[in-house]
């Protein structure tokens, strides 16, 4: 009891260093509100973060502003959506690969991140970390090597993805015909170091994966789609593969 006491507490001193260093400015009612504990625990709270040697400065009263010293650490890390998104599923992949190196605060510092974004933020990266696989690392020998992405090919799939909206590839295969699909971009798969999109393919009416390094061009296109076949998609993905 008392090391779950212990955990939870430091998880709540956590969260709450994180809305101080992602807000400029921050009533202690609206803090205690986002926490879910009463205005005492609060004050604790910010008496144990304070005790640390992290610089909290509070205007008066119970109704009073909080903010972090400006001069303190690094400041403030200005992310957009999209950054935030990709800062957080680089980290849970990198946890994933379990690589013997640089994993010591991996965990941690997700966690830290992850818990400083705002409530809406933190519901549709989980819905989008379900969404991105990882399978066994595959051989090099018989795959040969991944080719280099265009980086506007790149952040079109990325933005169809994370915004599920239908796409319009064109996909050289490995005999090097080219064939133009329209996709639905369900998952994305990692067998290190090949990334490949599992679709729903209009074409074909089907399930299919697309090597991400085969597309050539992309566009997207006006209509979104919902994720649907779900039980077969989890049949063909899942049985091999975890999320992140």
């Amino acid at each position: 009891m008392a090391k779950s006491t212990y955990l939870a507490k430091k998880q709540r001193l956590d969260r709450l260093l994180g809305i101080l260093k992602s807000e400029d400015h921050s009533t202690t009612e609206s803090i205690a509100k986002k926490l879910r504990i009463s205005h005492r625990t609060l004050m604790r709270d910010l008496d144990e973060l304070k005790n640390s040697g992290i610089p909290v400065e509070a205007d008066r009263g119970r109704g009073g502003g909080l903010r972090l010293n400006a001069q303190w650490g690094l400041g403030r890390l200005q992310l957009n959506h999209k950054e935030s998104l990709d800062l957080i599923l680089s980290l849970a992949v990198m946890e994933k690969l379990k690589s013997p190196m640089l994993l010591t605060h991996v965990r941690s510092l997700r966690d830290k991140v992850f818990q400083s974004f705002p409530d809406e933020h933190r519901k549709k990266l989980q819905s989008i970390r379900k969404r991105v696989l990882i399978t066994e690392v595959a051989e090099a020998e018989t795959l040969g090597k991944p080719a280099e992405i265009p980086a506007n090919v790149r952040n079109i799939l990325q933005e169809a993805f994370f915004d599920m909206k239908v796409l319009k590839i064109f996909y050289q295969d490995a005999k090097n015909n080219i064939t133009e699909r329209n996709i639905e971009s369900h998952y994305l798969l990692l067998s290190w170091p090949f990334w490949y999109i599992i679709a729903w393919d209009h074409l074909r009416n089907d399930i299919r994966s697309f090597r991400i390094d085969r597309i050539t061009k992309a566009q997207i296109q006006s209509a979104g789609f919902n994720l649907h076949h779900q039980d077969l998609f989890t049949s063909k993905v899942q049985r091999f593969s975890e999320s992140i």
